[in-house]
Parts: C-alpha cells; sequence; structure tokens
C-alpha cells in the first residue's frame, strides 16, 4: 500500500487529525522504516517504559490487540497507530472494543475469567509483582473478581442499549461468559 493511501486510510479510521497523525506517521516511519512492528521490537519499547517488569505477558496481549490475532510476530504500524487512536477516541464503543480485545486472550469473542485474571497478574508483574507468593496470588484474585463484576455490568450495559446496526456489531458480542466465572479453581473458590 502506498504511504500517502495508508494515510488518508488512517485519517478516515482514526480519531486524529491530519497533523497528528503526519507526526506519528513520520516518527513511526523513521524507527520502523518497513511500517512493521516485531513483537521483540515491542518487548523492547515496552522494558524501557516499564524496566521493573518480571514477564512480558502484558506486551504480549496488547501486541495481540493491536489487531486481533494470535501468535503473530509482526503488525502493521497502522494498527498501532488505530488503535493508539481508538484509546484517546471520546467514543466509549471504541475504547471498549479494544479493551475486549485485550482481555480477549484466546480471541473467541468471549472474557473468561481466567483472561481476566491472566491480564490482571500481567499488570502487577509490569510493576516487579513477585506473584510467587500465595498471598499476592490471593490478592490478584480479588482484584480479578471486583474486575470482572465490573465488567459484567459494563459490557452489559454496554451491549444492550445500542442499536443492530453493522458498525456497531461487536458490541453484540461483548457479553461475558458466565459459566467461566464458575470455573474458578477449587483451592481459590471462596477466598476473597
Amino acid at each position: 500500500m502506498d504511504p500517502i493511501d495508508d494515510l488518508d486510510m488512517l485519517l478516515f479510521k482514526s480519531n486524529f487529525t491530519k497533523t497528528q497523525l503526519r507526526l506519528w506517521y513520520q516518527f513511526l516511519k523513521q524507527v520502523f522504516p518497513d511500517r512493521l512492528l516485531t513483537r521483540e521490537q515491542f518487548h523492547v519499547i515496552f522494558s524501557q517504559v516499564f524496566p521493573k517488569a518480571v514477564t512480558f505477558a502484558y506486551a504480549d496481549y496488547m501486541f495481540n490487540s493491536f489487531d486481533g490475532t494470535l501468535n503473530k510476530d509482526m503488525i502493521q504500524i497502522s494498527k498501532v497507530i488505530s488503535s493508539v487512536s481508538m484509546l484517546g477516541s471520546a467514543d466509549i464503543r471504541d475504547k471498549l472494543k479494544w479493551v475486549f480485545r485485550l482481555y480477549d486472550i484466546h480471541k473467541n469473542n468471549k472474557i473468561s475469567f481466567s483472561e481476566l485474571w491472566m491480564v490482571i497478574r500481567a499488570v502487577y508483574e509490569l510493576n516487579g509483582f513477585d506473584l510467587s507468593d500465595e498471598k499476592n496470588k490471593l490478592l490478584t484474585f480479588a482484584h480479578a473478581k471486583h474486575v470482572f463484576q465490573l465488567f459484567l455490568s459494563i459490557f452489559t450495559a454496554a451491549a444492550v442499549p445500542l442499536p443492530p446496526h453493522p458498525a456497531v456489531g461487536v458490541m453484540q458480542v461483548l457479553i461475558l461468559d458466565f459459566r467461566s466465572f464458575l470455573q474458578v479453581p477449587n483451592n481459590l473458590r471462596g477466598c476473597c
């Protein structure tokens, strides 16, 4: 794709102004001349932002959320720009779509409790939190349990009142998998 066409497409899809988009694009093109970002490059960037991180789990979840696929080792810079734009968007539906893609680790259009817990543990690990300690594991479990309840209410509320429209079809699948909440490991059930 021609860079100009790429910019026009991004301008249409993103919430950036033409000037903002041009600045982003020029910066990223200098850093990534082939307009591709590898998982390893993303890890390097992430390690500079989060030097205390003990794993790259959150970086991987985020990388996968850029285009919604699993186990891809390279993505187009335009996908990163679109995601950043979505996060800065004023439209709550766009933000919810991105959050959903982040937490839907298995990319099956569901967010299970275990997926949510995995992302929350990864956030703690970003800050150097030691999760080998059982007490810390229970803390992250309690946090995940609380966030899961919030997700149920937020995504359910967001999905119900929307009019049927092809552009918001994704929102109609933003219902969490309730059965997975019942699949909490026995040793942690009811602990928090």
